[in-house]
């Protein structure tokens, strides 16, 4: 009686390789650097701060409802705003945040953007798509219109 080696051979070579490969995953490390935004113009901050403080705001109502739905949104706003960080999203990939983003979110209490999603993503969606509020706060050209939009 003859036996073929052949099909076991290969499978044990293939049960040998794979063996020797660590296939577990990697830890995530974030970008260790914020992206290069310019300086912090305060004329731009105050009217991004504007934008949600101001009863005259356009994304004022906006802010109050987050605001009164969840307690982290005014603190992770104010941070936001204050840091310059809304310029620093990358608005093609929300979500790779940037280190400043990260900085806010441990400064009031945030673990994930998920425990306060519903609540911020109207304050979001007007900052980005208001011309006024886009431009002060994300640096979108008011004549281009938000990402996407075209």
């Amino acid at each position: 009686m003859k036996t073929s080696l052949g099909p076991l051979a290969l499978s044990l070579l293939a049960l040998a390789g794979a063996a020797c490969d660590d296939v577990s995953p990697l830890d995530y490390r974030p970008p260790s650097k914020d992206a290069e935004v310019p300086d912090a113009d305060p004329v731009q901050i105050a009217a991004c701060r504007s934008c949600l403080r101001d009863e005259q705001g356009a994304c004022h109502a906006q802010f109050v409802g987050c605001s009164a739905a969840h307690p982290l949104c005014e603190p992770l706003a104010g941070c936001v705003t204050d840091a310059n960080c809304w310029r620093q999203l990358d608005l093609a990939n929300i979500a790779d945040l940037p280190p400043c983003m990260l900085r806010c979110y441990d400064e009031v209490g945030l673990s994930s953007l998920n425990e306060i999603a519903g609540a911020a993503t109207p304050v979001f969606v007007c900052l980005m798509t208001d011309p006024v509020c886009g431009s002060a706060c994300f640096g979108i050209d008011p004549d281009a219109g938000a990402p996407g939009a075209r």
